[in-house]
């Protein structure tokens, strides 16, 4: 799977490139300072955003068209370093761009069972917008057509991902699928089975590559993967008040340094315990109550981006790690397109706080990779 000593030069220059012209915390505070969503994108227009919003009416531009293009523009960049990639190198990015595949069966999903029937849009202009881009997984065209959520399920291409899911669907008494609001509801677990697929997936193929490659690799995604199976046995307790046995239902096959013993032992504890269960690992604390601001404990969604900020600043500085170990290869592709998507979730957070008026200075505490009120800040 590995390139010659020149590819993976090149390759990870083209990354560190790409990761100076990240956004500062200078242009940050400016984006929060624009009286208008216009605004923010005439803003963003000045910088490498710019080639992004081409062809946009700017001065009038919608809050949902703004934020639809920028999330784009990840997409754009990983697509731009295939040229720069062998074979094996190809494939390891098209795994990882597996997931614009999954997001995009699972909110097509939703739509054509749930309250609004029509397409995935968003989706539709995505791919239009990038027409060399193929998706892998699914059959996209096949998706677009299914009727039933069995032709949706036989527009996966994996025949395992493809009897796991059949598995989430009920069937009606007659032994015929079920449909409409029935079908919705099992949209959850259906999008549980395709994320633990990509993840243990994407692990499975990192954990592949040798070398220092190969251990700075699986360092990037093994933490992700520890920290989703944390995060999905916290929302399983805290939200929906499942079981032990449960909870731990939803986890990944594969395992970095949360062992089964460690997640088992999350899942059997009270939250407020979990200081303790997580005592000794590198993830102690994240999932710790923020005794300087108590209205986080009282307001369920500030409490639940605490807990998200937190894990997205620990993968920014597994991220920046990629890039001071010095070593070239595509653990460098990996960690800057992973810094890239926290930039744009920054930007959305941004937007919304402009057009909505939100506490500016309250969400320049919620950035990622820019705490604008100057504390441990992403890692870039």
């Amino acid at each position: 799977m590995m390139l010659g000593g020149g590819g993976r030069i090149a390759l990870s220059t083209k990354a560190r490139v790409r990761r100076s012209e990240l956004l500062s915390s200078k242009d940050f505070r400016t984006l929060l300072e624009q009286p208008s969503v216009s605004a923010v994108a005439v803003s963003l227009d000045a910088t490498h955003y710019g080639k992004t919003l081409e062809g946009l009416s700017l001065d009038d531009i919608r809050r949902t068209e703004l934020e639809f293009r920028l999330g784009t523009s990840v997409l754009r960049e990983a697509l731009a370093f295939r040229s720069y990639m062998g074979a094996g190198y190809r494939r390891l990015l098209d795994l990882w761009l597996q997931v614009y595949d999954i997001e995009f069966f699972k909110d097509h999903f939703r739509r054509r069972f749930g309250a609004d029937p029509t397409a995935a849009q968003e989706e539709e202009r995505m791919f239009g917008l990038f027409p060399d881009f193929r998706p892998t997984l699914l059959d996209r065209n096949a998706l677009l057509a299914a009727q039933t959520p069995g032709a949706m399920l036989a527009s996966i291409r994996d025949e395992r991902l493809r009897a796991a899911l059949k598995e989430t669907l009920p069937v009606k008494d007659d032994g015929t699928e079920v449909s409409g609001e029935d079908a919705c509801r099992v949209s959850f677990a259906l999008g549980m089975t395709l994320d633990r697929y990509y993840l243990d997936s994407l692990y499975k193929a990192v954990l592949a590559v040798g070398g220092m490659e190969g251990r700075l690799l699986a360092r990037l995604v093994g933490v992700r993967l520890d920290l989703v199976n944390l995060y999905w046995i916290y929302r399983c307790r805290r939200f929906f008040g499942l079981s032990p046995e449960q909870a731990l239902a939803t986890v990944t096959r594969s395992r970095c340094r949360v062992d089964f013993d460690l997640l088992s032992r999350a899942a059997s504890s009270e939250l407020p315990a979990w200081d303790d269960v997580l005592e000794g690992t590198p993830y102690a604390g994240i999932f710790r109550s923020d005794e300087e601001d108590p209205s986080i404990e009282e307001d369920p969604s500030l409490r639940e981006a605490e807990v998200e900020l937190r894990l997205c600043r620990v993968l920014c500085r597994v991220a920046g790690e990629m890039f001071r170990s010095g070593a070239p290869g595509w653990h460098n592709v990996g960690a800057y397109l992973m810094l890239k998507g926290f930039e744009v979730r920054d930007l959305i957070t941004v937007i919304e706080a402009v057009r909505y008026d939100y506490d500016r200075r309250r969400v320049g505490r919620l950035l990622i990779l820019n705490d604008l009120a100057g504390g441990e800040g992403g890692g870039r």
